[in-house]
């Protein structure tokens, strides 16, 4: 492919090649097929993609499959639109790079995890900026609270995760959220906060049913969605279903959590079938609804 004479643009240093349109077999038969080369990497990847807003493929809200950077450059094509969580400084260019695999199949997401805001560098809110500019389809995440894990203090990851939220709201970009065990703590900050991001994600919500109540009686409560998956949700089905029967049917979405390209599919595919079992929906109306809703999350359908 380096030795392919065709017209190029320089998107961060990558040469994107665009060779004429032909059908590749994939999900569906509307895909196409890009090649991408990056010439400081040697790295040719593949995308069955007509242009950017490829809206039929099934959204995961949250994953982090470029953890395992090697592997995904291993795929030639993506069968789910991923949107790719970074979580500190040191894992963002990787974030970025799995997007410039597959600019057509994922957003990338930067932001600073409650986990390691105790790492964080003097400049990372500089360097986060940088980040989220320099892609526009980009989203603020994975960022929130956390009092399982406290390395710094609770309140430093306030005062960071309230300053994130200032920023996607600056910026106009949506944002997804972590919470374990501070639910209580979010909802006082989503009631109090001035100025909210457009769209607000809780990804692997185990929020009580009180709580979720509570939330969508917010002001701005139809900004928030609630992403599911098997990996965290699975755990206790019988508290996570009267949850997910009492959220709006436009403000549900699904995501793995996963750190392995290759366990997408069956996780997916797992959190697919409990939401159709629980609203009684039919699996393609299920995959219809949670389709719509992650690009209307991700700002994609507009």
């Amino acid at each position: 492919m380096s030795n392919i004479s065709k017209p190029t643009t320089i998107i961060s240093g990558i040469n994107v090649i665009f060779p004429p349109y032909f059908p590749y077999p994939s999900i569906s038969n509307i895909h196409q097929k890009q090649y991408i080369h990056d010439t400081s990497n040697n790295i040719t990847t593949h995308n069955n993609a007509t242009n950017n807003k490829v809206t039929n493929l099934i959204v995961d809200s949250h994953c982090h499959v470029f953890f395992n950077i090697e592997k995904l450059k291993q795929k030639k094509t993506l069968a789910f639109y991923l949107t790719l969580m970074g979580t500190k400084e040191e894992d963002w260019e990787d974030t970025k790079l799995a997007h410039l695999l597959f600019p057509y199949h994922t957003t990338p997401c930067f932001g600073l995890h409650p986990w390691f805001v105790h790492s964080r560098s003097e400049n990372w809110l500089e360097v986060l900026k940088k980040q989220l500019n320099e892609i526009e389809s980009s989203i603020v995440g994975e960022i929130g609270l956390d009092k399982a894990v406290i390395k710094s203090t609770f309140q430093e990851q306030i005062d960071i995760f309230k300053v994130q939220l200032n920023l996607a709201s600056e910026l106009n970009k949506p944002v997804s959220i972590h919470c374990v065990r501070a639910y209580g703590d979010l909802f006082d900050i989503l009631r109090s906060e001035p100025n909210l991001p457009p769209r607000i994600a809780i990804h692997s919500y185990t929020g009580s049913l009180e709580i979720t109540k509570s939330i969508l009686k917010l002001k701005n409560s139809n900004r928030v969605y609630f992403g599911f998956s098997s990996t965290t949700n699975m755990r206790s089905p019988e508290k996570m279903r009267p949850v997910i029967q009492s959220i709006p049917k436009d403000r549900i979405m699904i995501e793995t959590d996963s750190d392995d390209i290759d366990n997408v599919e069956q996780m997916i595919q797992v959190i697919l079938n409990e939401i159709s079992e629980v609203r009684g929906w039919s699996k393609e109306e299920t995959i219809q609804i949670i389709t719509k809703n992650g690009n209307d999350f991700l700002g994609r359908n507009s």
